[in-house]
């Protein structure tokens, strides 16, 4: 996030005939360097792209071949078409976390290229930084206010791992206000997860709609994590893509 307009793209200065705005540096002539710099991306997922995404061996196993090419198409799809297809979401399960991950951040990256304001997160960072904004130092909660001023504004943002780690009501709460408002919105949202995406038994709510757990669930589905509200709005506003796992003999994408 840019530090001067807090990716606003616009700086306010005084003067003594009062006030005006200015375009911020940010969005000059370096605009697209410094959106893929301000992605959040950690540096060893930088450079993940379609084009070095790793395939089975054409030869050895063409079905997973055949697999792995068409849920990269559906995600290149849908950073091609976004904003103007048929979902603002798209949702990458399958226990391969690194090919799901490479997809989501490879599509991120795409969406960034055509100049739409993009932001990556892990999921246990993003839950972290949002809870920085109840803590009782001032610095720290003004760095969890800035942080989510920014995820609220950013046109698409990739969640990672989604549902990994313990939940409680308090993040149940707060993916639930955050799919809220993207959904109410119209934001994007890419998400990567390797939860499966239901438990396997019927819903069962409590007195606020959310799920309880009891011993016939799958403790680490989505639904438990994130709650019935959350989960279920994710449905209708996703795409929901399963990647395949591979295995054999890999090459990069020529």
């Amino acid at each position: 996030m840019c530090e001067r307009c807090e990716d606003t793209g616009w700086i306010q200065i005084s003067s003594e005939d009062g006030t005006v705005a200015r375009r911020c540096e940010c969005r000059s002539s370096l605009a697209s360097a410094a959106r893929e710099a301000r992605l959040g991306l950690p540096p060893r997922l930088a450079e993940l792209s379609f084009e070095n995404l790793e395939y089975p061996s054409h030869d050895r196993d063409l079905q997973r071949y055949n697999d792995l090419h068409r849920v990269a198409t559906l995600a290149k799809g849908f950073a091609r078409e976004f904003p103007l297809g048929p979902k603002r979401g798209l949702l990458l399960h399958g226990s391969d976390m690194d090919r799901v991950r490479h997809l989501g951040v490879a599509a991120l990256r795409l969406l960034a290229k055509k100049g739409i304001r993009c932001l990556y997160f892990d999921y246990r960072g993003l839950l972290k930084v949002l809870g920085d904004r109840l803590s009782s130092d001032r610095q720290t909660a003004q760095g969890g206010h800035r942080v989510a001023r920014a995820v609220a504004r950013a046109d698409v943002l990739l969640i990672d791992s989604l549902g990994e780690g313990r939940a409680t009501q308090w993040h149940i709460d707060t993916i639930t206000g955050l799919v809220k408002h993207r959904h109410d919105h119209n934001k994007g949202l890419i998400l990567t997860t390797a939860a499966p995406l239901a438990p396997r038994v019927a819903r069962q709510a409590d007195p606020i709609g959310e799920a309880m757990p009891n011993a016939g669930d799958s403790l680490g589905s989505l639904p438990v994590h994130l709650g019935w509200r959350a989960y279920e709005r994710l449905m209708q506003m996703c795409q929901l893509v399963k990647v395949p796992s591979v295995a054999g003999s890999l090459r990069k994408a020529g």
